[in-house]
């Protein structure tokens, strides 16, 4: 990738000033500084949060017996109890699976549309000792991406079931991954000390979202999310990528008449003017601080903004700074184009593995594909010192 224009539209905000103009000085100040960031990050960007359902049932639809490197498939009903939504879950079981063992699970809601790759690609879990859960999003939310207006996308049986919600969305597809933990740990199958969020491109986006508002996610693992999540809203890039073909990164605009659905109207008004934006992704990301962020992306994802990407998770690293582990963000750069591939499984896998028997992590992290001195950062504070 060879960068034409790289334009940036004002420095990223400080996430550590507070709505009343104090700085967050303990962890306390920053509990009470993470609402505010919701209020901006999380609802201004995919709209109101979804309730926590009234119920939770889980029922076993392939034969019921566990055996080593089984695929166990259970209907989950969730939602309201006058109005309840249901999906599957499928779960690949570890290769030396032992009946009343709990595992550490990966929950990836991409099996509306990569169901043969994850097969191919469970095994760097499965193989040591780790779960490999899946769900189809699309079932509680329709990919109406075609749909050009936000009402005409807004349709699927969760929307059904909360009516005027508010939500986008992404917001209804994340609140997916938390139904999961939920029947997870219906199953006794969970060791919930390690549970991992993935997805990828869309699915990233969702991942992302879920495991910022969902603290039993302890390692986030959003691949190549694009615009409206793991990027930059005040960066905009131009290169030439590996085929020798100019393009450009995606846009705040260009979300707005291509994906109108997954943003609000409050979002959609700060297109054209992003340097306006109370918030940039390091916001979101920061929401997953102190546990483990996983941030994936390709080097020829020229649409992805991969070094707008980059710049908020330096941004972002000053919040795990303030916590005493800046080790918990990670970041790598693969080589190709936008795509799920074997490697994006193998370097989660592998930041898991490390957690659990202190496997070495792999050299590539952190690394970069073009010259950092070339795109300093574009925040300008640090972390306070703490007085807790």
């Amino acid at each position: 990738m060879k960068v034409t224009e790289y334009k940036v539209l004002g420095k990223l905000p400080d996430p550590f000033q507070m709505n009343n103009g104090r700085r967050v000085k303990s962890l306390n100040d920053w509990n009470m500084r993470r609402h505010e960031i919701i209020k901006t990050a999380v609802e201004m960007q995919y709209g109101a949060i979804l309730p926590e359902p009234e119920f939770i049932e889980i029922v076993r639809i392939n034969p019921a017996y566990f055996y080593a490197d089984a695929l166990v498939n259970y209907r989950v009903t969730t939602g309201r109890r006058d109005h309840p939504v249901s999906f599957t879950m499928c779960i690949k079981l570890p290769s030396d699976f032992e009946y009343g063992h709990r595992y550490p699970a990966v929950i990836d809601g991409d099996m509306c549309w990569s169901p043969a790759n994850q097969l191919e690609n469970m095994q760097h879990f499965t193989n040591h000792g780790i779960m490999f859960v899946t769900f189809n999003r699309t079932e509680l939310v329709y990919d109406c991406a075609f749909k050009k207006t936000r009402e005409a996308g807004l349709k699927g049986p969760l929307f059904d079931c909360y009516k005027d919600s508010g939500a986008g969305v992404i917001q209804g597809w994340a609140w997916g991954f938390s139904r999961c933990v939920d029947a997870l740990l219906q199953t006794d199958l969970l060791d919930d000390s390690m549970i991992a969020f993935t997805g990828f491109s869309r699915g990233a986006k969702c991942a992302l979202l879920a495991g910022a508002l969902d603290g039993r996610a302890t390692i986030v693992n959003p691949v190549e999310t694009n615009g409206l999540g793991a990027a930059c809203f005040r960066t905009h890039l131009t290169a030439i990528n590996d085929e020798g073909i100019e393009k450009r990164s995606e846009t705040l605009a260009d979300m707005v008449v291509n994906f109108p659905q997954w943003i609000t109207p409050a979002l959609e008004s700060y297109a054209m003017k992003e340097e306006e934006l109370p918030f940039d992704s390091h916001y979101l990301k920061a929401l997953v601080a102190p546990r483990t962020l996983l941030v994936g992306e390709a080097e020829n994802d020229i649409w992805g903004n991969s070094i707008g990407s980059y710049q908020t998770n330096l941004a972002a690293k000053e919040v795990w700074k303030f916590y005493g582990n800046p080790e918990n963000i990670l970041w790598y750069y693969r080589k190709g184009n936008h795509a799920h591939e074997e490697i994006d499984y193998a370097m989660l896998a592998n930041v898991m593995r490390h957690r659990l028997t202190g496997e070495p992590l792999n050299d590539d992290f952190g690394k970069t594909p073009f010259k950092k001195e070339d795109f300093p950062p574009i925040h300008d504070y640090a972390c306070p010192v703490r007085n807790d």
